[in-house]
């Protein structure tokens, strides 16, 4: 049990990683102007409306990799199903908060639901060939 419970929060902790570092290499190459305050969403919208076609597609491919990562790791060297869904749920709901929180447009919205979609079908397939290949090698 303490094997899925570890796979499932080190899915989580990879795609928080991946998150927080394309954010600050987006925040890098675009910084937000100075004293933006999140709870302004209007300043957030122009803000968001501001950074370049190119990153914000980056921003969609980087939120899939994440969902990747956690459904890969949870899946592929936990046990158990409920606990890599789990794993594949948390940087999906925080991709929609993300999305509910700051204005994006609507392609990105969609395009984000579809890359966050793929992300977890590829990584909960991956972990599960990980997984079978896992389970297939003689004991040591």
């Amino acid at each position: 049990m303490w094997k899925s419970v570890l796979s499932v929060i080190a899915g989580v902790v990879a795609a928080m990683v991946v998150v927080t570092v394309g954010d600050l290499v987006l925040s890098a190459l675009h910084p937000p102007p100075e004293g933006l305050s999140m709870s302004d969403r209007q300043a957030l919208a122009d803000h968001a409306a501001s950074v370049p076609q190119s990153l914000k597609i980056a921003m969609v491919i980087y939120w899939g990799v994440a969902v990747f990562l956690a459904g890969l790791i949870a899946r592929g060297f936990g046990r158990g199903r409920i606990g890599p869904l789990i794993a594949v749920l948390v940087p999906v709901l925080g991709i929609a908060l993300n999305l509910y929180m700051i204005p994006h447009p609507d392609w990105m919205t969609y395009a984000a639901g579809g890359s966050a979609a793929l992300g977890a079908l590829l990584g909960l397939r991956a972990g599960a060939l990980v997984s079978a290949r896992r389970a297939a090698r003689p004991a040591a």
